[in-house]
């Protein structure tokens, strides 16, 4: 979006320079004018031998402002695609901003799915405590490191991993680092 406005602007700018140059070949055409107007004074004034070498003046006077008049239909055409172009490049930087506000909308819906989620977790997290506070056998609580597997932590607590699988209702041997579990405590 940065970019596309800085070409939006290195277009207007172009599009002011082009109007200075026109304006300053309009400067030149009225000059060549009044050049023009002067010269012929001066071959009417000057003598007849003069006068055919004012006359090649005067057609290459003439040739040079067909040419400046052909330069100023092209700088005008150029003015006018540029005009066009920096229309089309304004309906493009609109329809980015209305995909990033409906990108924005989106991001907030998911964020507001995450908050409602993490709720749910921790619901679930305070469900699985009075449960386990509630029930006859004790628990201690055991959060999965990173290497861990259920088989190497029922070695250390000396409890089978179907025991661990029953009392945290794991359907299988699939834990994650950070996770919470409980560890039933061993009464001898």
């Amino acid at each position: 979006m940065h970019r596309m406005r800085t070409e939006l602007e290195d277009l207007k700018h172009d599009l002011n320079t082009s109007d200075i140059e026109l304006h300053i070949l309009e400067g030149k055409i009225l000059d060549q004018e009044e050049s023009l107007t002067t010269m012929k004074q001066l071959i009417n004034e000057s003598q007849a031998g003069k006068l055919d070498d004012l006359q090649k003046l005067i057609s290459t006077l003439n040739k040079k402002f067909s040419s400046l008049e052909k330069k100023q239909d092209e700088i005008l055409s150029d003015i006018r695609q540029l005009g066009s172009h920096a229309n089309e490049t304004t309906t493009a930087l609109s329809q980015y901003k209305d995909k990033i506000c409906e990108m924005e909308k989106s991001i907030l819906f998911q964020n507001k799915k995450f908050e409602e989620l993490a709720k749910l977790k921790r619901n679930l997290g305070e469900i699985i405590q009075e449960t386990a506070k509630s029930s006859t056998r004790e628990f201690d609580s055991y959060t999965i490191k990173e290497g861990d597997s259920l088989k190497r932590i029922s070695r250390n607590f000396s409890v089978s991993v179907e025991e661990l699988k029953k009392v945290n209702k794991l359907k299988d041997d699939l834990i994650m680092t950070g996770q919470e579990i409980l560890i039933p405590k061993n009464i001898h």
